[in-house]
């Protein structure tokens, strides 16, 4: 070997040989306490001058060979000097992009006991993180130095493909509201413009400052917004296209809500978000306890005031299988005891005054209960009452549904043998509800007859009124009572349904009679072979006594009697009072007869001016 090859591998070799012993030697200087101190003082610096703001780190551990950096005991106040962060770990793999400008990237970050307090006294004051966000977004252009000797300060990116949380705690005040957010464990992990994210044991507590919606009233639903203690596991994938669009999955999704009763054991969706602008939701599978739901799309316009935009949003075909029960503690308590099985599909769509449905309909398994109907819920602003209109196009119920139906609420059980004597039930028909008053109008027809009525629940004025008729409704066959054919009857009636009142007047007299007044009038009925007609009945009652009159109506002759009924009178029940019959025309028909006679007069005169004016 001639002697420069040999002089220049001996060079060479002395020079590896001496980077390597360099490199163990730095190797072990960063596992000194010294050099840790120092570095430790370096990345605390870094921090403050970063954030502008008071930074403290208990002690550090530096990977070289990763690199890596971990940080035990941060903690980091506000602007204003408050706590802000306290962490008990953090640990972010570091890529050196340019060593001679200071400039790093954080390309992994895991943290382990992370408990934050973000406070907004105001909805248009500065949070107090505001400053984080800032330090550490993204510049598109690197800031140039003032002259030649400015002092190179720490260029720190966070770009990270992997994000690692362990115990998290986050405490937000907002405007005299407070909602808290605890995650057991949250990972994400990047991969191109691909995120996969996985949430388990995620708790979010919401108070608004105000007493929950049914505090006053326990026998509304126990839902509030301002009040939910849900508990919830997420997992599933998001991915970036472009700059203002992002398509995610949810693949598997739990929410519960312990103190409203909310339980969805199982939530799996496709989203598209366009931020501040759309969001399409498809393919939704929703489970409840026993209620399984399929909604086709759900396209949301989020509102924008700058663009005179306002909310919007359309659920299309959405189907499955409904138990009322699942839904009764957070929303309807009524139907707590609501098991039986329906099948449900409808289509909503609405604005954040208004929810219109154009149609729904609702069966039972067996198909013996079947509702189609179309409606809309109105008046939805803030502190503003609600407007619901219904139009029921069509509703069948076989023999035995409708008691079906009632024995899945907690009531009475009244005349039920009545309602089965009344066989198929169908009814067209529509409901209003609007400032406390709910009314309905229809026609019923039944194996006894149709009927028709209209009764409106006066929640104003505590009162139930309504009127119906019937050209023929079987009551014989009804009322169990075959001697009594087929009744022509057309009714009235105030009933009085105040609880104070009642309360009051019950109190005073002792009985359960409803408390109004009844005004009927049977046009034909008959009692086996004999026919009555024109039969009008007046009732009033005072909940202990129902005191009333009869008259019977005829060409020639009147027949009248008055009666009273007393619920605590056991051997005198009901009386008959001041029977009597008048023969010749009744009074209000030859009034009538006159005033006949009067308008065909003066019509005549008329005419005859009419006749003389055109010669």
């Amino acid at each position: 070997m001639k002697p420069k090859y040999k002089k220049a591998l001996i060079v060479t070799a002395s020079t590896i040989i001496a980077m390597v012993l360099l490199l163990g030697a730095a190797t072990l200087l960063l596992n000194t306490s010294y050099v840790q101190q120092r570095l430790l003082q370096k990345a605390v610096s870094m921090l403050a001058e970063k954030l502008n703001t008071r930074v403290e780190v208990d002690s550090v551990s530096v990977n070289l060979f990763v690199p890596s950096m971990a940080l035990y005991g941060l903690r980091i106040d506000d602007q204003q000097g408050d706590s802000l962060l306290r962490m008990e770990q953090l640990t972010a793999q570091v890529s050196v992009v340019n060593l001679w400008k200071r400039q790093f990237l954080i390309q992994q970050v895991n943290t382990e006991g992370l408990d934050a307090k973000l406070v907004q006294n105001a909805t248009d004051s500065v949070p107090n993180y505001q400053f984080l966000i800032d330090a550490f977004k993204k510049k598109d252009t690197p800031e140039k130095s003032e002259g030649p000797k400015a002092k190179k300060k720490w260029d720190v990116t966070l770009h990270p493909q992997q994000l690692h949380m362990q115990r998290t705690h986050i405490c937000s005040h907002k405007d005299g509201k407070k909602n808290e957010f605890t995650i057991q464990q949250l990972d994400i992990k990047r991969k191109d413009k691909e995120y996969r994210y996985s949430i388990e044991g995620l708790q979010l507590a919401t108070d608004n400052g105000t007493p929950r919606k049914n505090t006053a009233n326990p026998h509304k639903g126990k839902f509030d917004a301002g009040h939910l203690n849900l508990s919830a596991t997420l997992k599933g994938t998001a991915c970036l296209i472009g700059k203002d669009s992002i398509s995610a999955i949810l693949s598997q999704g739990s929410i519960q809500d312990s103190e409203t009763g909310i339980n969805i054991s199982d939530l799996h969706l496709n989203a598209g978000i366009m931020p501040r602008q759309t969001i399409t939701l498809t393919d939704i599978a929703l489970k409840l306890s026993s209620t399984t739901l399929a909604i086709e799309r759900v396209h949301i316009t989020l509102p924008d005031t700058t663009a005179a935009r306002s909310l919007a949003y359309e659920a299309e075909n959405i189907t499955g299988q409904v138990i009322l029960h699942d839904i009764a503690q957070p929303f309807v308590p009524a139907l707590k005891n609501f098991h039986l099985p329906l099948q449900l599909s409808t289509h909503i769509s609405g604005t954040a005054n208004e929810i219109r449905i154009p149609w729904v309909q609702v069966s039972t398994n067996d198909k013996r209960l079947n509702v189609t109907a179309n409606g809309r819920i109105s008046n939805l602003g803030k502190g503003l009452r609600p407007i619901v209109n219904f139009n029921v196009t069509q509703l069948r119920s076989k023999q035995g549904m409708a008691e079906k139906v009632i024995n899945q609420f907690i009531v009475k059980k009244l005349m039920m043998n009545q309602l089965r004597q009344l066989g198929d039930i169908s009814y067209k028909g529509h409901f209003n509800v609007a400032q406390r008053c709910e009314t309905f109008t229809g026609r019923l027809v039944t194996k006894a007859g149709a009927l028709n009525f209209r009764f409106t629940i006066d929640g104003n004025n505590g009162r139930l009124l309504g009127s119906f008729n019937s050209p023929a409704i079987k009551v014989g066959q009804v009322m169990e009572m075959p001697n009594i054919g087929d009744v022509d009857c057309q009714a009235e009636f105030n009933i009085d349904i105040s609880k104070m009142r009642t309360a009051k007047i019950r109190g005073n007299k002792d009985g359960k009679l409803p408390i109004g007044t009844v005004t009927a009038l049977i046009n034909d009925c008959s009692y086996k072979r004999t026919h009555v007609r024109n039969i009008s009945i007046n009732i009033q009652s005072d909940g202990t006594n129902a005191t009333g009159d009869i008259l019977q109506q005829g060409n020639r002759r009147q027949i009248s009697c008055e009666f009273i009924y007393n619920e605590n009178d056991p051997k005198h029940k009901l009386r008959i009072m001041n029977p009597g019959i008048h023969f010749g025309k009744p009074k209000n028909s030859e009034a009538s007869q006159d005033s006949i006679k009067i308008k065909k007069k003066k019509e005549r005169k008329e005419k005859k001016k009419k006749s003389t004016a055109e010669a």
